[in-house]
């Protein structure tokens, strides 16, 4: 719809979240509705200002592991507020000749994934798609899940496939990224690369440790520079990080890995 393409543009030059005209049965209920929303978006944003220096300490300390000879078959990425923007320059940076897949699970309403697909992928060198169930994960794409139904990858004999549901949220959101990577590891095991980008909450951090515990690459998005980075910071705490770096650092990370360049 138009209102659905103009939010999406508001999204990517910067607008800080999405809250969603209420449609309760009066205007007090309506009032009130928006009311809540609006306190639950802005209290995040005021504890991201907070100092993130003690609770990433040990993980800037932590020698970092050599990525020379990882081998990667997909690259999978959570985010949540703030999110759009930063997938447009992550995805904008990465090399066209990538040869895995990338899914992705941004935390948005229903209606809003697919112009967001469609305007990524206007600007940027891979196909983007919004993911739709019972389609085949091919290399060299990028798929992003849609608004309101989690995002799995289940095997077949033939390759990778998506399959959508409409299960309970996780973590309070649906999609759920930990959803995501928890069916990642029986398809990609431990050849799956995990980038956690800005958002609230903690979604991804639980099944990110799982992935690098069992020898999966984890890439975090530097605190600092995130709209809101309760999602990279939990990640930190929980699971760890490989590599904690703005954006662009992270994409040059990943065209390293997966190209070699």
């Amino acid at each position: 719809s138009v209102d659905a393409e103009v939010t999406t543009e508001a999204l990517l030059r910067g607008a800080y979240d999405v809250v969603c005209k209420p449609c309760g049965a009066s205007r007090k209920e309506n009032v009130k509705q928006l009311q809540c929303d609006l306190a639950n978006r802005i209290a995040p944003l005021k504890q991201s200002t907070e100092s993130i220096a003690d609770e990433t300490k040990a993980g800037y300390q932590a020698p970092p592991q050599s990525l020379a000879g990882v081998k990667v078959d997909a690259v999978l990425v959570g985010a949540s507020t703030g999110g759009p923007v930063a997938l447009h320059a992550l995805l904008s940076a990465l090399d066209p000749r990538l040869n895995v897949p990338v899914l992705i699970v941004q935390h948005i309403p229903c209606g809003f994934s697919s112009p967001l697909a469609r305007r990524l992928g206007r600007e940027c060198k891979l196909p983007v798609v919004e993911a739709e169930d019972g389609m085949t994960v091919d290399k060299g794409k990028v798929y992003l899940a849609p608004g309101g139904r989690h995002l799995t990858i289940q095997p077949k004999l033939s390759g990778p496939v998506i399959q959508l549901s409409d299960n309970p949220p996780v973590n309070g959101c649906r999609p759920s990224v930990d959803v995501m990577l928890d069916s990642a590891i029986h398809v990609f095991g431990k050849r799956c690369l995990v980038v956690i980008l800005t958002g609230m909450g903690r979604d991804g951090a639980t099944a990110a440790g799982v992935i690098r515990s069992r020898g999966g690459i984890v890439f975090a998005q530097h605190p600092e520079s995130c709209t809101v980075s309760s999602m990279p910071r939990q990640t930190v705490r929980l699971a760890g990080a490989d590599r904690i770096a703005g954006v662009p650092q992270i994409a040059e990370l990943i065209n390293c890995v997966c190209v070699g360049r």
